[in-house]
């Protein structure tokens, strides 16, 4: 499997039970932010970032160390690291850490377009 089919498929498995106060599957909020994230000259690792954006020990079980036993790119995981909130971080906070990073800023910028079409996430 590519990194960005084992992303997809990590990010499926994450938010499986996952929904939206609207019904719909949470999912559906990175698979608008990974193919967006695509308009990076990085590529690929763009996209998995993408997929991952939100999975990092944020809503789901998954966590940096398992992604490293998957053995992801680094660039990878610190690109997702850099756009998952932290407990009461500041949002403008969020956004500065995702901006110096070379993958993050390009997967912020497709979060930020994608959050338009979301709603509020519920368990």
């Amino acid at each position: 499997m590519s990194i960005v089919e084992t992303a997809q498929a990590i990010a499926a498995e994450g938010y499986a039970d996952v929904f939206r106060s609207s019904g719909e599957p949470y999912i559906n909020h990175p698979a608008r932010v990974a193919p967006a994230s695509h308009r990076s000259v990085i590529g690929d690792e763009a996209v998995a970032a993408g997929w991952l954006h939100d999975t990092i020990d944020e809503d789901t079980w998954v966590t940096v160390g398992f992604l490293r036993t998957t053995r992801f790119p680094e660039t990878v995981i610190t690109a997702g690291v850099s756009v998952s909130r932290v407990p009461e971080e500041p949002y403008f906070s969020l956004v500065a850490r995702a901006a110096v990073d070379p993958i993050g800023r390009y997967v912020k910028l497709a979060d930020n377009d994608a959050i338009s079409a979301d709603e509020p996430c519920t368990r």
